[in-house]
C-alpha cells in the first residue's frame, strides 16, 4: 500500500529528485574525500607560512650579520685614519717630528706609508709648502708628490714615483698647478680648528676616484695655526671589502650618503 502510494507519487511529482540516484557508496565518501582535501590544504598553506617565515627570518639574520661585519670594518677602517692624523700632529707639537726639514719629512711620511698601507698622507703649511705620500694605482708603488715654491719656483705640483729605499725616479704625470690649500682638508680644518673628516671630494687628477680624508690642524707654540696634516682614504677601498662579504650571489651591499650618493657597493657594475 505505502509502496504503491510512493510510486504513484513520483509518477504525480517527476521533478523531484530520486534518493536512489545517489549511491550510498558515494553519500559516505564524498564528506570523507573533501574532509582529506580539506586537511591537505590546511597543512600545506601552514607549511607554506612557516616555509616563508624561516626564509624571511634567515634573510633578516643574514642582513643583520653582514651589517654588523661592514658597521665594525668601517669603524675599523675610519679609525685609522683619525689615529694616525692625530699620532702626526701630536709628534710635529711635541717636538718628536720637525717639518723644518721637509726631505726629511717627506721620508718619514714616506716611511709611514708604507708600514701602515694608509691612503694618502697629506701635509700642508700656511706658506704655501705642500707634501704627499701615498699609494698610487700602478704597480704598488708610493707616490711622493710636493709643491715646494722656494724650490721650484712656482705653485705646481710635482708627482713622483719612488723605488724601495724612497727615492723618487720618475714623474708620474706632469707638473700642474694645484691650490691644496682649498681643499677640504685643509680648509676646512683651519676654518673649524679643530679636528674633521672632510665631505666625500672626486680626485681632481686620474682616474678621479671619490675619497674623504681627516684633518688635524697644526699649532706653532703660540697655539697660531700654522697648517695641516691628513690622511685621506679612497672609497674604492671600502667597494673592495664589501665584495668580500657578500652573503650570496644576489646579495648586493650599498652604502649610501644621506642624500643618496653612492659612497660604495659590492657589484662590479659600473655606477
Amino acid at each position: 500500500m505505502i509502496h504503491n502510494f510512493t510510486r504513484r507519487f513520483r509518477q504525480q511529482n517527476p521533478d523531484l529528485p530520486d534518493s536512489r540516484q545517489l549511491p550510498l557508496r558515494l553519500v559516505l565518501i564524498v564528506p570523507f574525500v573533501l574532509q582529506i582535501f580539506m586537511a591537505v590544504g590546511l597543512v600545506g598553506y601552514l607549511s607554506f607560512r612557516n616555509g616563508q617565515q624561516a626564509v624571511n627570518d634567515l634573510v633578516y639574520q643574514l642582513m643583520n650579520e653582514v651589517n654588523s661585519r661592514v658597521d665594525k670594518h668601517l669603524d675599523n677602517y675610519l679609525e685609522q685614519a683619525r689615529d694616525l692624523a692625530k699620532l702626526n700632529a701630536d709628534s710635529i707639537a711635541t717636538g718628536l717630528v720637525s717639518t723644518e726639514n721637509l726631505a726629511q719629512f717627506q721620508y718619514y711620511l714616506w716611511k709611514q706609508t708604507q708600514l701602515a698601507r694608509s691612503g694618502f698622507i697629506l701635509y700642508g703649511n700656511t706658506q704655501g709648502e705642500f707634501i704627499a705620500t701615498g699609494y698610487i694605482f700602478e704597480d704598488d708603488l708610493i707616490e711622493i708628490s710636493e709643491i715646494l715654491p722656494k724650490f721650484y719656483g712656482n705653485n705646481n705640483v710635482y708627482s713622483y714615483a719612488t723605488d724601495s729605499q724612497g727615492k723618487k725616479t720618475r714623474y708620474t704625470q706632469e707638473p700642474i698647478p694645484y691650490d691644496f690649500q682649498q681643499e677640504g682638508w685643509y680648509a676646512e680644518t683651519l676654518k673649524a680648528k679643530k679636528p674633521m673628516w672632510t665631505s666625500i671630494y672626486t680626485w681632481e687628477f686620474p682616474p678621479y676616484p671619490l675619497a674623504i680624508a681627516y684633518g688635524h690642524p697644526l699649532y706653532d707654540e703660540n697655539q697660531q695655526i700654522v697648517g695641516s696634516i691628513g690622511v685621506e682614504k679612497r672609497l674604492s677601498e671600502i667597494s673592495d671589502f664589501l665584495k668580500t662579504i657578500q652573503g650570496s650571489p644576489s646579495m648586493k651591499v650599498f652604502i649610501l650618503e644621506r642624500d643618496g650618493l653612492l659612497v660604495a657597493d659590492s657589484s662590479n657594475e659600473e655606477p
